[in-house]
């Protein structure tokens, strides 16, 4: 018997993450500048802050629209594994040759090699936990049905 396909999105706690950030840089930087003496300085120290506000806005932006993506970061279904935010890869359980998860400091990784090469995906801020994940990865390699195999 197949079992049901498992969709996985970003934690929507990772939005309130990203703007907290952003907002202690852009109101610190603006502390740092404006009330350290520093803005009698002349315009280098204007062009510096801008240009790093702008940069901070712009990776504000890109992370907002990555985490507000309806679409599932990671999918399981009984044929393999679905990555739709990658170019929808679809690698069957049958291509996996192996898979781990990697710890970085305090990032982890769901790292998948086949015959082809190999993914790799963040899985940090996923609403699943890591050890969740594992488990799926355990059941649905397992699961014998089209595409599957027994390990």
């Amino acid at each position: 018997m197949a079992l049901p396909p498992f969709e996985i999105r970003y934690k929507k706690s990772a939005l309130y993450f990203v703007f907290g950030v952003l907002g202690f840089i852009f109101f610190g930087a603006t502390f740092m500048i404006f009330f350290s003496g520093a803005a009698l300085s002349g315009a280098y120290t204007y062009i510096s802050y801008f240009t790093t506000v702008l940069i901070l806005a712009l990776g504000g932006v890109l992370l907002y629209k990555r985490f507000k993506d309806p679409r599932p970061v990671l999918v399981f279904l009984s044929d393999g594994l679905l990555f739709p935010r990658k170019h929808e890869r679809f690698i069957p359980w049958g291509s996996v040759t192996k898979w781990k998860i990697r710890r970085d400091k305090s990032n982890y990784r769901l790292v998948v090699h086949t015959d082809h090469g190999k993914t790799s995906i963040d899985i940090t801020w996923l609403e699943t936990s890591v050890k969740h994940i594992e488990e799926l990865m355990a059941r649905y390699i397992r699961q014998p049905g089209p595409g599957g195999f027994l390990r």
